[in-house]
């Protein structure tokens, strides 16, 4: 018994001293194991840190290159620019285009354009860059050459990125660059945008972060380390006790017991009385496998069912979407419509299947906008483009057989399967109220007008009864319009009456005169039709004034009450009055006549209304100088007119905010009007801060529409060239809209100054304003 005590306390020594020893070789191989992961870890942190550092740089210089590449103005790239170009127009465009763009994005750092000379030696010559001035051109008209790969990726639109490189000419400084192709024509050589960002301050702070991780990892090791250490010393103590009185017996129970179920014979439940955590730990075993046996149950009934619960549900989804009344479909790469799709969309597109068609086929008739779609979409399947970004640029709104659906989109990503599910919801009903809201604003609009400026609202209302009846004497005499001067004569006076109608937001009547005006500009007449023309004029003017006549009632006199004298006798009466009571006179004058500043009030109103619509911001219209008492009657047809003045200074003169900002102007621009009175001819100032006239764009324009020559352009002066804006059939747009295009506003401004026996002339700046000049004789009877 002795001997067997002895045996079984050798035995036990053996195994103690295996344990600890075991225990101590495994802390020392965990301190190994943890150090060379902790080394392991910190070399992937350099190497991770590195790529973070190319990756942000590429993905920067990238989304500059793809959205910046498009501003450039390609066309002032077929010329080479020397040093004596620094100061050329086309030049300094370019290069405020890269300033923009560094600015935009935060650069410090050049950006070039070069442009691709010679495709079979690669040579490229340097066009612009942004840092240049007239002691520093150290790029201008150079070579360059790019590596033979580039030009394939060049001529299909890649972004060609290089590596970190190091420029000894910069100090040997670190860099990253890109280079972005573009072109405005395919007979045109190739552009080249370069962006180069400067990353030795990011290489350094990377080397601070890259310390930083290291001092980390060894005193997490060392941690570590003495964390074994402590762990090991309290093994020691207790693994005595426990591995041979509380461990093994239980264990062995637990082993056969896991034999048993091993080989499947009959299973009984396991009893520990050992009153410490293997008697509890036998307790949840034993419910554990009770649990397993009847889930077991459970899941073989379950797979039965599994299969048509799958279907049921899939039912149940596509009765849902089918009942929601909107159109649920989903594409793939190829853009082939997928077999899942809601009902509605059957209605939507009128079709009794989809999968037959390809999406953009379905949205668009346009082949431009199908190729528009296409390629935003590509972009999104590829991962060229965020898909938050793809899906704020793509298209939102769609009409189909009169209705309005908008679109979601929603990226459907399965293994290595990318779909993009389209959601189309009707917004008929709410684009109709939006409308409908519109027409109830602009028609308070129209009443404000109208009560706040009521003498030219009369002015307005007369002016058109006299066209209305020009419009009846020429359905009688249609011949007329084939005269020129009648017809320049009624041209003008409609499209004044249309500027007019827009200053009192009569939008429909506004819309008339601009269809009526595109008709006579044809010069292709049919009598049917202008008569069809004049009576939509004449429907929509009564209709606002039968309107404003119903809601207004006797708020309003549309014609003016006036004491009919002739001419000679009031002028008698009056210096009558004069010569033997002054003060007599000053206070009818004041009955009788107004300030001739009055001229301008309405044009305060239309002016925001202008900068609203295109999105300019502008100051208050500011009208000062003298208090200067004339007839107003007798400046009729200039007041008319001066809508057209106010309406350029706007639409071509203020800069959007951005564009001001840019400049550093105030965003809000500004229009002033200055009164003076020398002897008897008033002076008028019209000063805008804006863009001001250039003469350059005056002349391609005047070529361009037919009315000047390119020999005789070339010959005009500066002052000559920004005096034809008032020529007519003049316009510096290519397009025609409810603002400008026609060619005719400037013309009637002039027309009616020249009535007045007065001069008008002009001033401008490029970059700084216009100032127009009006002189007119002082009229008061």
């Amino acid at each position: 018994m002795e001997h067997l005590t002895q045996v079984q306390n050798t035995l036990k020594d053996k195994l103690l001293n295996q344990i600890i020893k075991t225990i101590q070789i495994i802390t020392f191989f965990s301190f190994c194991v943890v150090s060379c992961l902790e080394l392991y870890l910190y070399q992937l942190n350099i190497i991770e840190s590195k790529k973070q550092v190319k990756y942000s740089v590429q993905q920067r210089l990238g989304a500059i290159a793809k959205n910046s590449s498009i501003f450039i103005n390609g066309s002032f790239h077929n010329d080479i620019f020397d040093s004596k170009d620094y100061l050329n127009l086309p030049f300094q465009t370019i290069k405020k285009q890269l300033l923009k763009i560094k600015k935009v994005n935060n650069l410090k750092d050049e950006i070039y354009t070069l442009r691709l000379e010679d495709e079979k030696s690669l040579t490229a010559k340097f066009i612009v860059m942004t840092g240049v001035n007239k002691q520093n051109l150290p790029y201008i008209n150079r070579s360059y050459t790019f590596k033979p790969e580039m030009l394939k990726s060049f001529k299909n639109g890649e972004i060609i990125y290089t590596d970190i490189y190091t420029s000894s000419s910069n100090g040997s400084r670190k860099w990253m660059s890109v280079f972005a192709p573009f072109k405005e024509a395919e007979d045109e050589p190739y552009a080249v945008l370069e962006v180069d960002i400067a990353i030795n301050n990011l290489l350094l702070e990377m080397d601070k972060k890259n310390k930083k991780v290291l001092s980390l990892h060894i005193a997490r090791a060392i941690g570590i380390f003495l964390l074994l250490f402590l762990i090991q010393f309290f093994i020691k103590r207790k693994v005595t006790k426990v591995v041979l009185n509380d461990i093994n017996k239980p264990l062995n129970l637990f082993m056969d017991h896991l034999n048993s179920i091993a080989t499947n014979t009959h299973i009984k439940p396991l009893t520990l009385k050992t009153n410490d955590e293997l008697q509890v730990l036998s307790q949840s075993f034993n419910f554990m496998m009770k649990k397993v046996s009847d889930s077991h149950e459970q899941l073989e009934d379950l797979n039965k069912n599994l299969e048509d619960k799958v279907i049921t549900k899939t039912k149940s989804i596509k009765h849902l979407l089918d009942n929601t009344g909107q159109g649920f479909l989903s594409f793939d790469k190829s853009f082939k419509i997928q077999n899942e799709y809601s009902k509605e969309c059957l209605n939507i597109f009128s079709t009794t299947n989809l999968t037959k068609h390809s999406i953009q086929n379905l949205l668009f008739n346009d082949p431009k906008e199908k190729d528009e779609f296409t390629d935003w979409m590509f972009r999104a399947f590829d991962q060229q483009l965020d898909f938050e970004l793809v899906v704020d640029l793509a298209i939102k709104e769609i009409q189909f057989n009169n209705n309005f659906y908008s679109i979601e989109y929603r990226l459907l990503q399965n293994e290595n399967h990318e779909t993009i599910m389209m959601i189309l919801t009707d917004i008929t009903e709410q684009r109709d109220l939006e409308n409908t809201h519109k027409k109830d604003q602009s028609y308070v609009k129209m009443i404000l007008s109208v009560l706040r400026y009521q003498e030219q609202f009369r002015a307005f209302y007369e002016d058109f009864c006299n066209i209305e009846k020009d419009m009846d004497l020429l359905i009688l005499n249609f011949k007329k319009l084939h005269e020129k001067s009648y017809f320049e004569k009624f041209f003008r006076d409609i499209h004044t009456l249309k500027g007019t109608a827009a200053a009192f937001d009569m939008i429909d009547l506004q819309d008339n005169l601009h269809i009526l005006e595109s008709y006579l500009q044809d010069k292709s007449y049919d009598l049917n039709k202008l008569k069809s023309f004049f009576k939509l004029i004449k429907t929509s003017f009564l209709k606002v004034i039968n309107q404003l006549k119903e809601d207004l009632g006797d708020a309003i006199e549309f014609h003016q009450k006036r004491v009919f004298i002739s001419e000679n006798d009031f002028t008698k009466i009056l210096n009558e009055i004069k010569l033997h009571n002054h003060q007599l006179y000053t206070q009818l004058s004041t009955y009788i006549l107004n300030p001739i500043s009055d001229l301008f009030e309405p044009y305060k109103l239309l002016i925001q209304q202008i900068a609203d619509q295109q999105e300019k911001m502008l100051h208050p219209l500011l009208v000062e100088g003298e208090e200067i008492l004339v007839n107003l009657n007798s400046y009729k047809d200039l007041n008319t007119s001066l809508v057209h003045l106010f309406r350029n200074a706007v639409d071509h003169g203020i800069e959007s905010p951005e564009q001001r900002d840019e400049q550093g102007k105030d965003p809000e621009g500004s229009i002033k009007v200055i009164i003076k009175l020398d002897n008897n001819t008033i002076k008028i100032q019209v000063i805008d801060d804006g863009a001001g006239i250039n003469p350059q764009f005056i002349a391609k324009s005047l070529i361009k529409k037919g009315l000047k020559s390119e020999s005789e352009a070339s010959i005009m002066s500066e002052k000559d060239l920004i005096h034809s804006i008032f020529l007519a059939g003049f316009s510096s747009k290519d397009s025609i809209s409810n603002t400008s295009g026609r060619g005719v506003g400037m013309d009637a401004v002039k027309h009616a100054v020249k009535q007045l026996d007065g001069d008008i002339y002009i001033e401008s700046e490029i970059g700084k304003g216009s100032k127009f000049f009006i002189e007119i004789p002082l009229l008061t009877i």
